[in-house]
């Protein structure tokens, strides 16, 4: 297996960070912008561990996951599909 990206300061990594408008009846407006911060402090640990180099991130809350024109999702891709990011970091 190769694991040239793991530790490599080099690595371009993305945060992608979204909560659904579906979740909004299972929590309160402060308990909504909690979970997409805490998602960003996960996936920057994550970041920071492996050594890799946040470049960037994204936030499409109270956007579906079905709906193909979240604004910051399509602008990630852009950035993915020119080269300057290598991996997108998100939690499912």
């Amino acid at each position: 297996m190769n694991n040239h990206y793991i530790t490599n300061p080099l690595v371009r990594v993305v945060l992608y960070l979204r909560l659904s408008d579906e979740d909004r009846d299972k929590l309160t407006s402060d308990q909504i912008s909690k979970s997409i911060k805490n998602q960003e402090l996960m996936l920057r640990e994550y970041a920071e561990s492996e050594g890799f180099k946040i470049v960037g991130v994204y936030n499409d809350e109270d956007w579906s996951g079905a709906d193909s024109s979240r604004p910051n999702f399509n602008k990630m891709i852009d950035e993915c599909k020119v080269g300057n990011v290598n991996i997108v970091l998100c939690k499912t």
